[in-house]
């Protein structure tokens, strides 16, 4: 397995048969760049902004930047590792939903100096030390909690079921 990362851009849509059907009917394309949309051409960007459900993504095209093994889900991992740049991967499903991602440039994994790491570091080490200490404080408030239960899931389910 080669070191390396990977920059890309993505649609995503929730899982269901007809949006990756739809997401299907873009990857059989012969031109990321020229990806058909009903009946017009539009580039791979042009897409995302108009079908894709990923509210963080969609107002920069669909750009993710360069990933790293890791970053994403294994299945999208596998689909956008496994793809030449400037072609689309297999459309990948997740439990989240259907994604088609645009491969844009591969280049070879390095090493940064760390001059240019120790702020990387001193952010990972900060989000860990509050996650460490948020974990504390709500298992202190959960030992300190009584919880009782006043209804059975049964009586639950009886009250609440569809009509």
């Amino acid at each position: 397995m080669q070191n390396r990362d990977t920059s890309c851009g993505r649609i995503t849509t929730q899982t269901t048969a007809r949006s990756c059907w739809k997401l299907e009917t873009y990857r059989i394309q012969p031109s990321f760049d020229a990806v058909a949309i009903e009946t017009k051409k539009t580039t791979f960007a042009e897409a995302v902004t108009k079908e894709s459900e990923d509210n963080a993504t969609r107002s920069k095209g669909g750009d993710l930047g360069f990933i790293k093994r890791g970053d994403i889900l294994k299945p999208l991992e596998d689909a956008v590792f496994a793809t030449k740049p400037g072609m689309l991967t297999a459309v990948a499903e997740a439990d989240n939903g259907c994604y088609l991602f645009d491969v844009l440039e591969v280049k070879p994994a390095g090493r940064m100096s760390l001059e240019t790491a120790k702020p990387k570091i001193r952010d990972y080490l900060l989000h860990k030390a509050n996650q460490a200490a948020t974990r504390k404080h709500l298992d202190g408030l959960k030992a300190k909690t009584k919880i009782e239960t006043v209804m059975s899931d049964e009586e639950w389910n009886k009250r609440h079921a569809a009509k």
